[in-house]
This record gives structure tokens, C-alpha cells and sequence, in this order.
């Protein structure tokens, strides 16, 4: 899969449900009443020998580490 280069292309990326990240997102903002936007984005790409993990704290901050060895396990802890 293709890595988006900008905003448009990232929020025209299908999701697995066969929603858009645009049509995702109006539909949040439908449910919750609230702005929600996507201001700036990062891409990464999980090698041979690493393992991308992810953390969320609270409703705002989340977090993707790469770890370079270890187990799949090691990331999957606290999700």
C-alpha cells in the first residue's frame, strides 16, 4: 500500500470498512457535535526486525513507537 503525501490523499484512504477517513471523520463530527480535523500526519513503515506499537493517553495525545528486535508481544501489552 502507498503512503499518502498529503491531507487529501490521507483522508481519501480507505478504512477496513469501507469508509473514507473524510467520511469517517463527518460522521464523528455528526455523532459527537464536535470539530474534529486532522491537522498534520506522519507515516511509518514497519521493517523486517521491528515492531510499531501504539499508546493513547487519554482523548487526545496518542503515540506510535518503532522498536527495532523483541517480540510482537512486547507492544500488544498494553492495548
Amino acid at each position: 500500500m502507498s503512503q499518502p503525501k498529503d491531507i487529501d490523499a490521507l483522508m481519501a484512504t480507505n478504512l477496513d470498512s469501507g469508509s473514507s477517513i473524510e467520511e469517517t471523520r463527518k460522521n464523528l463530527i455528526a455523532k459527537i457535535g464536535e470539530n474534529v480535523s486532522v491537522r498534520r500526519f506522519s507515516s511509518i513503515t514497519e521493517n523486517d526486525g521491528e515492531n510499531i506499537g501504539s499508546y493513547q493517553h487519554g482523548e487526545r495525545i496518542a503515540v506510535l513507537v518503532s522498536l527495532k528486535g523483541g517480540e510482537k508481544k512486547i507492544k500488544k501489552k498494553n492495548n
